[in-house]
């Protein structure tokens, strides 16, 4: 059994003078058959995602073999300047360093699923901007973060997390909030595409609810069945891989969908649309076009906004927005 430890301190801003990037790796080695342990300390790289626990058992007849590995375990901790509102610094002397924890997890994987514990951030979408899960936002603490490869095609992903407190309504007072979503993916080949699903919702002593955490349900149907006004979006990906050098892919976000042909108001969507090409002189050529509707992410209930921190967790340029990306 391989146990890790691992601090990983890389300052981004260039201010912080007095320290230098580095990442330290503590491990140590047990062997459950063998009494002698043994421990080393390497300098170097740490992968992000490079946990893995497994047990079997092998047996034939009467004899029973069994072997449970940790191969290895990780903690993994980067500490920076606060860059989001919110985030509150240390205290440190004549203000040197000013710390956050924008990443902190217990993982475990192997080729089939992995599961975190933690602090992270989940980004979804296929291009430059991403319409659902954006990677603009400060991480959240996570109750869970799992995914689970079925064999051939489909792959199914969940999380649920706390999200910051709201505080905008002081009549009612800090309201917790909550953040759960699930995601299936399902690769042909070279077309590959994917629903995803995520609802924000929360309240006054309001408890993380069961049948949100529950991947296999629709949420927009169990909010439906409750009576809650919670805010949901769907999420519609697909990409084509012609070969490696010619991409094409889009997304469609669905705010608000209308399941009552009564409702006068129509959904709030978001699109991209774009192509990733590899040329002979360029490593990389990506055109992209996006645009936001007014009023997506949005709602009357402050706690129900997909703000975090101060940032909106969908795309960074927010609603009512247009952008043209050409990148190379």
């Amino acid at each position: 059994m391989i146990l890790i430890l691992s601090f990983l301190l890389t300052p981004d801003d260039p201010g912080l003078l007095f320290i230098e990037n580095a990442v330290l790796r503590g491990e140590i080695e047990y062997n459950l058959s063998v009494f002698p342990v043994s421990s080393r300390m390497v300098k170097g790289e740490i992968p992000e995602r490079n946990g893995r626990a497994e047990g079997y058992f092998n047996g034939d007849t009467f004899y029973l073999y069994t072997e449970l590995n940790l191969s290895p375990f990780t903690l993994g901790i980067r500490v920076d300047r606060p860059s989001s509102p919110g985030e509150r610094p240390w205290p440190s002397q004549d203000s040197i360093l000013g710390a956050t924890f924008p990443r902190g997890y217990f993982l475990l994987e192997n080729e089939n699923w992995y599961l975190l514990l933690g602090r992270e951030k989940p980004v979804w979408g296929p291009g430059y901007q991403k319409l659902l899960l954006g990677a603009d936002h400060p991480s959240m603490d996570m109750f869970y973060l799992f995914s689970y490869r079925f064999p051939k095609i489909l792959t199914l992903t969940s999380f649920s997390s706390f999200l910051e407190r709201s505080v905008m309504d002081t009549a009612i007072g800090p309201e917790r909030r909550y953040l759960t979503g699930h995601r299936l993916d399902f690769d042909f080949g070279k077309l590959k595409f994917a629903f995803s699903e995520v609802v924000l919702y929360g309240g006054k002593g309001r408890q993380p609810e069961l049948y949100y955490m529950n991947p296999l349900l629709l949420f927009y149907g169990e909010q439906y069945n409750v009576h809650i006004d919670d805010n949901i979006l769907w999420d519609l990906e697909i990409r084509y891989v012609h070969k490696p050098s010619l991409q094409v892919y889009g997304e469609l976000l669905v705010d608000d969908f209308q399941y009552n042909p009564e409702d006068v108001e129509s959904p709030m969507l978001g699109g991209i649309a774009g192509v990733l090409l590899s040329l002979p002189d360029l490593e990389y050529l990506r055109i992209e076009y996006g645009a936001i509707c007014a009023w997506v992410y949005n709602q009357p209930r402050p706690r129900n906004r997909y703000v975090h921190h101060g940032r909106i967790i969908g795309s960074k340029y927010g609603p009512d927005a247009d952008l043209l990306v050409i990148e190379a």
